[in-house]
């Protein structure tokens, strides 16, 4: 039975599939509460660049869902980003994700939002965590991200995580450690 947090937490899946990231995630929100976006079902066009949202904090191409999930990332307390490693970046979708997050670049209720990544990718996972991580970098810097935790799995094949209590234990604790 999850518990049930006094924090929010929202779990972000950036794969394109049912695949390793989407379970870990899972996982966490079973045994942790929260909710959980899968980025592939919700089918965000890319950013147009047209920077409307520098002054209004929205996102112009508001027919998409964008907004909805920004304001779902606002009210969060625990933002926890589990993506694949797809040569040695983010998924496309993922960066989708990144780019429309635009909006919150100078939104001050924003600033310092506790984040914990999880990276799941088919090398090692130290080599995983330190390419995802310089993929991230730019987000992590302009949207003022307080990164509380970074986690990475090998895991190529869909199901390769499945039974690796150790990962899925290490970012419970962590995430249980974010919410006291």
């Amino acid at each position: 039975m999850p518990t049930t947090p006094q924090k929010k937490i929202l779990f972000v899946s950036g794969s394109p599939r049912e695949g390793n990231t989407e379970y870990v995630l899972t996982q966490l929100k079973k045994g942790l509460g929260g909710e959980l976006i899968c980025l592939r079902e919700l089918h965000l066009k890319p950013c147009a660049g047209c920077l409307e949202c520098h002054h209004k904090a929205m996102c112009a191409m508001r027919h998409d869902g964008a907004n909805a999930v920004m304001e779902k990332v606002r009210r969060s307390d625990l933002l926890v980003i589990g993506t694949p490693n797809y040569f040695d970046n983010v998924p496309g979708i993922m960066k989708d994700f990144i780019d429309r997050m635009n909006p919150l670049y100078s939104d001050k209720t924003y600033k310092g939002k506790d984040v914990i990544f999880v990276f799941i990718g088919g090398g090692n996972p130290e080599g995983t965590k330190a390419r995802m991580m310089e993929s991230m970098r730019g987000a992590i810097k302009c949207l003022k991200l307080n990164v509380v935790g970074v986690f990475a799995a090998k895991g190529l094949h869909s199901r390769d995580v499945v039974g690796n209590t150790a990962l899925l234990g290490e970012i419970s604790e962590a995430i249980k450690n974010m919410l006291k």
